[in-house]
């Protein structure tokens, strides 16, 4: 038993197929709260922790839900003075502004659900007395891993006083080329220019980056399917060569981004300079150059970022396929990134409106 009113009377925490928290009414127990969603998340709850995570005084009850295969749903149930409310949004991220739902939304819904067993830790990362909470894990199921390739994540949620808003999201580093990518374009969404613009290095120079084509997407179902049947290994496919200056040409394209919203127009033109150069009419790489001179030319004559941007969209709206093929997913047509994948729309080319 565990005063989780804050009235000094302690509660009593019930498990069975549900939670039940029964408190003192009148001189005798009733039903305070009880949790569980039994439509999506059949299986008994599982309580992971009674703590004071929001500094009140008052302990909260971390819960994890569980369906028969895949999904993983954590809860936390505090106290508001009348009743007990969830202090973790359903959505993730609903309290966040526009900006920050977008870069938490890069990665699509592959937060808390799509976990098996996450890990669930408290850390005072702001030293500040109120611990954040820390939600781990990787894919869901076995079967699954022919929807990749997947990276752990961790997902960090701090108290910003009324709930616990989804403040920090890390995977861990990117194996393939195209990941690092998108860590890079979601590191510029979220003004850490300095490591968008190593990891858009790392895209042009790292060669220990792996290369991942349509190819390497329909490989990994069968190789996947090797866990439950005795099948022959299937033959290594050629490497997509037209792979890496694609690549190569988008991080510089955004590279002249960067630079040219941080104010250091030497280093953009130098970009600018070394895509037209490197990636002449007929060469991989030339959506690029002409990307870069739809943004550039606009921003030279008005020295705008929102107006250039606009012609970088315009011109990756009229050129889609191209612009996105190798970066990412596209409007579920071109999905062999996986699903953990960023879907790419034209407004992704220049994000700075």
């Amino acid at each position: 038993m565990v005063d989780l009113t804050g009235d000094g009377v302690p509660e009593l925490i019930a498990i069975s197929t549900v939670i039940s928290v029964f408190g003192c009414v009148n001189g005798s127990y009733q039903i305070l709260g009880e949790f569980q969603d039994e439509a999506m998340f059949p299986l008994p709850p599982r309580l992971v922790a009674i703590k004071d995570l929001n500094a009140d005084g008052i302990p909260e009850l971390v819960i994890r839900n569980a369906a028969f295969h895949r999904e993983s749903w954590v809860r936390v149930i505090g106290w508001d003075g009348k009743s007990f409310r969830d202090l973790l949004p359903e959505d993730n991220y609903s309290e966040q502004s526009d900006r920050t739902n977008l870069v938490f939304s890069w990665y699509g819904d592959y937060f808390i659900f799509w976990m098996i067993e996450p890990k669930i830790a408290f850390k005072d990362l702001g030293h500040n007395g109120v611990p954040e909470i820390i939600i781990s894990g990787g894919i869901n199921m076995w079967y699954e891993c022919r929807f990749g390739p997947w990276r752990d994540k961790s997902l960090i949620y701090a108290w910003n006083g009324s709930m616990f808003d989804l403040s920090g999201l890390e995977l861990t580093p990117p194996s393939y080329r195209f990941q690092a990518v998108q860590d890079a374009d979601r590191a510029a969404l979220m003004e850490n220019y300095t490591k968008a613009l190593d990891l858009y290095q790392q895209v042009i120079s790292n060669d220990q980056l792996k290369e991942w084509s349509p190819d390497n997407y329909n490989k990994q179902d069968w190789t996947c399917r090797l866990d439950t049947k005795d099948w022959p290994t299937p033959t290594p496919f050629p490497i997509d060569f037209h792979e890496y200056p694609n690549l190569a040409a988008y991080a510089r394209y955004r590279m002249l981004l960067l630079h040219a919203v941080m104010g250091q127009a030497k280093a953009a033109e130098v970009d600018y300079n070394l895509l037209v150069h490197n990636y002449p009419s007929g060469k991989d790489g030339f959506v690029y150059a002409e990307l870069a001179s739809a943004f550039w030319q606009n921003y030279q004559a008005s020295k705008n970022i929102q107006s250039a941007c606009q012609q970088a969209i315009q011109f990756a709206g009229n050129n889609e396929h191209e612009v996105f093929y190798y970066v990412g997913n596209i409007d579920n047509e071109e999905n062999w990134h996986g699903e953990q994948s960023h879907q790419y729309e034209p407004e992704d080319v220049c994000p700075f409106q």
